[in-house]
């Protein structure tokens, strides 16, 4: 079944079986994206990088890692500037963030540059701005105009 307010999540058009790349921005087979986890309908929810863009973006994490080293144990985060334990009780039961999965090594997929090693929750917000300035300004503007 589809939800209206979940759609764009998965982004599968589930009567051609097929989803767009947020990556590569082709148009594939259900089937060439990664399995993620299950919706409360019991139906399957897939990546939303094909498996293809997927295995650069892990080469690219592991040549990072291999340069930078492991995240230090008293790290903040390069974007937010919170620790780890302020993000585990922040975020916990909302994003289900567990210690291995804080910190992110933030990158340019398309140069494979490294940006920073960002929280979870951060790396979710640059992420779904797709690193657009124009966009960001126009969240941060919503937020101020609500918050008066």
């Amino acid at each position: 079944m589809v939800n209206p307010y979940f759609d764009e999540l998965s982004n599968v058009d589930i009567d051609k079986e097929t989803k767009i790349c947020r990556r590569c921005d082709e148009t594939k087979h259900y089937t060439e994206f990664a399995h993620r986890s299950y919706n409360k309908n019991g139906d399957k929810e897939y990546k939303n990088y094909c498996k293809d863009c997927d295995k650069i973006a892990q080469k690219q994490v592991a040549n990072i890692k291999k340069n930078i080293g492991a995240v230090p144990d008293d790290h903040l985060c390069d974007c937010c500037g919170r620790d780890e334990q302020t993000i585990l009780n922040k975020y916990r039961l909302f994003q289900r963030t567990m210690k291995k999965t804080v910190w992110t090594y933030d990158h340019d997929f398309k140069t494979g540059r490294f940006k920073g090693i960002i929280c979870q929750p951060c790396n979710s917000v640059v992420g779904n701005l797709q690193d657009d300035i124009i966009l960001a300004d126009k969240v941060v503007k919503y937020i101020q105009k609500n918050y008066e």
